[in-house]
């Protein structure tokens, strides 16, 4: 793990998703499947590697202790592709909230979804744009690493048009990377999730929230 990464992470203690996480794991990685192969063919594979010694951090380290929640809630396990069929599961929710606060480690101005076939607005940023068209705030902060500046730029502008306000995290943050893809919804949804705010996230790659 890099000193200086912003990410966020959930605990839990539950046999059932605990359960249904293992079944869900099994399945991908089952030996009949085409996009699974035996590490050990595979050609990055080094037996003889071994792992660096831990980096040395380049700015201010400060972890703050975990938030353990005394109150009544409710969790719903949301999985990618599997919710996101029409979608991205996360459109109806954005939609439906007055106050969306989010932070974000890549997002796409355009997508080339399986949605519409081509090239388009990227939904998330579009089902922002209508909860703010109707009376909601959105503000996003997005990471500024050299290699996410580009398109992480890109997609300020258009949620910047739409209503929200956007922005990079600024080079004098103490954090390095901002890691973190989650939202809080009308102060009282929170989702954490492994989803960049690009197509591939919810079209086609195995991801958790």
């Amino acid at each position: 793990i890099a000193f200086g990464y912003r990410g966020w992470g959930v605990a839990f203690s539950s046999p059932l998703l605990s359960s249904y996480l293992a079944r869900v794991f099994d399945d991908d990685c089952r030996a009949d499947r085409k996009d699974v192969m035996d590490w050990g063919l595979d050609p990055r594979n080094d037996p003889l590697a071994s792992l660096p010694c831990p980096e040395r951090p380049e700015r201010a380290v400060f972890a703050p202790l975990p938030v353990v929640s005394v109150e009544d809630s409710r969790v719903a396990l949301l999985v990618s592709p599997d919710l996101s069929r029409s979608e991205p599961y996360l459109c109806g929710l954005v939609r439906d909230s007055s106050s969306i606060i989010a932070e974000q480690f890549q997002a796409d101005a355009l997508w080339e979804s399986r949605w519409t076939g081509a090239a388009s607005s990227s939904p998330l940023i579009t089902a922002i744009g209508d909860a703010v068209r109707v009376g909601g705030t959105a503000d996003v902060l997005l990471d500024s690493s050299w290699y996410n500046t580009e398109r992480n730029s890109a997609a300020a502008a258009s949620l910047s048009a739409v209503g929200a306000d956007a922005r990079l995290m600024a080079d004098a943050s103490p954090v390095t990377a901002l890691h973190n893809k989650g939202l809080v919804l009308d102060s009282g949804c929170t989702i954490v999730s492994r989803n960049n705010w690009v197509c591939a996230s919810y079209a086609r790659n195995r991801e958790l929230a």
